[in-house]
């Protein structure tokens, strides 16, 4: 799906990724890594639209469904704190969601199968009575705050 997307913003540091998938982003262009204080990216709807996407995935002061009425535009769900109860049923929504969006409903399919498998061998004790807390550090002075259990702000 890689070879349809037209730009991206942001970091996507290697460690995250395969090399195949490394290399499909290193192809696509970059429109900012630069991040306010509140550490979310700086860009301007001009720069995205300037790129002519067929869709937008997620969205900031400056790009969202009144600034970019002509173009359809996704608010990522992981990012947007409507996440109750986090289970990996969420991560089988989320495959969905991009299987649909990109005409891919097979490919999906058998990711979330592979990941059912995956989750099969590790058990269902694996981090049984453990919890996680993510510090969320802010840059440039703004305040650290904690990324709760159900939100991914």
């Amino acid at each position: 799906m890689l070879d349809r997307v037209v730009a991206k913003a942001g970091e996507y540091p290697d460690e995250y990724f395969d090399d195949e998938t490394n290399a499909a982003l290193e192809k696509i262009p970059s429109l900012t890594s630069r991040m306010d204080s509140s550490g979310h990216l700086e860009l301007s709807k001009e720069s995205i639209m300037a790129e002519e996407p067929d869709l937008i995935i997620g969205q900031s002061e400056t790009v969202n469904p009144e600034t970019t009425i002509e173009t359809a535009l996704v608010q990522e769900p992981g990012f947007c704190g409507e996440v109750k109860n986090a289970s990996f049923d969420d991560v089988y929504d989320h495959i969905d969601l991009y299987g649909t969006l990109f005409a891919k409903e097979d490919e999906a399919q058998k990711i979330k199968d592979e990941v059912a498998a995956d989750l099969e061998k590790i058990g269902s004790d694996a981090g049984k009575g453990k919890t996680v807390a993510v510090l969320y550090p802010g840059i440039e002075g703004a305040s650290t705050y904690a990324y709760g259990k159900d939100s991914m702000r």
